[in-house]
């Protein structure tokens, strides 16, 4: 679970902090990507990148902030799809 929405569970009363017992924490996983179109012209994809730039902590649920923004590539998401391997996850038929 992340931690995000860990405390967002907290927050709302839906866990105590005293019946939750962290056993492990893991590297940083990447979240959900923003991504756009392959097709879209090299000029408008670097305005979004450069607006995404721009934006600073905003807010994310009622108790976290989303730190930063930063370019990734399909590889960052190995980690996902090896975890998935590991749990003999078959993503698609989980579509």
């Amino acid at each position: 679970m992340s931690v995000a929405l860990l405390e967002m569970a907290f927050s709302r009363g839906m866990l105590k902090q005293d019946e939750i017992a962290v056993i492990w924490t893991s590297d940083p996983t990447p979240g959900a990507p923003i991504v756009y179109r392959r097709d879209l012209p090299q000029e408008l994809k670097a305005k979004i990148r450069a607006s995404f730039v721009q934006i600073h902590d905003p807010p994310w649920g009622q108790t976290s902030t989303i730190k930063r923004w930063v370019p990734t590539n399909d590889a960052a998401y190995d980690v996902v799809r090896q975890t998935a391997k590991l749990l003999t996850l078959d993503s698609k038929k989980m579509k």
